[in-house]
């Protein structure tokens, strides 16, 4: 069973035909970790329709902070999510957004979406809110991001250490090369 099956989340997305993928992307990244999960605030950028803020509020995190450009993939999260309460989307670009957040937050996820910004502006300003944990899941695609080698070397820029876990064999990934990285501040924030 999958931690995506959920009536109202079926009914306001397309999650049907990507149910497997972000299944494997769940069990691969986010469930090896879900105890870091319990009671902690999470910042997410790139919300799309919900998806991983849904999988983030099943595994008990306190509340979550996205940011969405697209105001129907907020609309189709809030439609989705109507059983929780603990969450709030601002929409807007993240790199002209991210900037103007002051809060800090226990977790941050980039679930799919690093590939499209300005990667070590992006993770220099996640530093600065991030207190335990960011999670980056995200594709080696020529045109849009150089190699993971140059990501990785944003994050210790950026002041993180970073594990990057082993892709499963029988992972799909849209047909692409995948990679996820747990990254750590150096210095934690307080």
């Amino acid at each position: 069973m999958s931690i995506f099956n959920n009536r109202n989340f079926h009914e306001t997305s397309n999650l049907a035909s990507d149910i497997d993928i972000l299944t494997h992307r769940y069990n691969w990244i986010l469930k090896p970790i879900i105890q870091e999960f319990k009671n902690k605030s999470v910042l997410e950028l790139g919300s799309h329709n919900g998806r991983f803020t849904f999988a983030c509020l099943k595994m008990g995190v306190s509340n979550v902070l996205g940011i969405e450009q697209d105001t129907e993939m907020i609309y189709k999260a809030k439609q989705s999510l109507s059983d929780f309460q603990n969450f709030k989307f601002i929409q807007g670009d993240i790199e002209k957004t991210l900037p103007q957040i002051e809060e800090k937050f226990d977790i941050v996820l980039c679930m799919g979406v690093l590939y499209y910004l300005d990667c070590q502006e992006v993770l220099l300003q996640c530093r600065k809110r991030c207190k335990r944990l960011m999670i980056v899941d995200s594709f080696v695609n020529r045109e849009l991001v150089p190699s993971l080698r140059f990501l990785q070397n944003c994050l210790c820029e950026s002041g993180f250490n970073y594990t990057t876990l082993d892709v499963p064999n029988d992972f799909l990934g849209y047909g692409k090369k995948r990679f996820a990285l747990h990254c750590r501040p150096i210095i934690p924030l307080f």
